[in-house]
């Protein structure tokens, strides 16, 4: 319980201070994100739901670098007793009216951050992760997705997920 905590505190720090600092000249987005991941058959057996936060970074008018931390809770909807913590980065384009949709990809790595005495632990290795959502124009609302796939057997283990984010601070 404790990583957990340690976790959110971390995370509430960071988007706080990418939020409040920004990066001089650009603007800076923080989003809080709700969603749901499953596998590729798209059954939602397992289901994982997740929350986080995204930090958008406009590097260029229409390139975006958003780092991001991810919470799975599995354990809602599933038998897996794990917790995990999935920190990454993507890279958006963002093309047209100024950046209503975007694509991109990037990387995210899961960590097991609580195991339950007795219950295994689940090795996750480093996924490719691939980005596309929507924005509102005031960009306080966003529909995303997102696939996830190992770097080892790419395109063969997939993951979906599918998201809604909210916007919180911006600079």
């Amino acid at each position: 319980m404790k990583k957990i905590w340690f976790g959110v505190i971390v995370l509430l720090l960071t988007t706080t201070v990418f939020a409040k600092i920004g990066v001089k000249d650009q603007e800076v987005e923080t989003s809080l994100i709700v969603g749901l991941l499953t596998d590729k058959d798209f059954k939602f057996d397992p289901i994982y739901p997740f929350f986080g936060v995204v930090v958008d970074i406009h590097a260029l008018d229409f390139i975006l670098i958003s780092p991001e931390f991810a919470f799975y809770f599995p354990k809602l909807f599933n038998t897996d007793d794990n917790f995990y913590l999935a920190p990454g980065i993507t890279v958006n384009f963002s093309p047209g009216d100024p950046g209503t949709f975007f694509i991109g990809g990037g990387i995210s790595k899961r960590f097991n951050i609580f195991t339950p005495p007795g219950s295994p632990t689940i090795a996750v290795p480093l996924d490719l992760k691939l980005n596309f959502g929507l924005r509102t124009h005031n960009r306080k609302l966003r529909l995303g997705g997102y696939i996830l796939t190992p770097f080892k057997d790419t395109f063969k283990t997939m993951a979906f997920g599918l998201y809604i984010g909210f916007g919180m601070f911006f600079t």
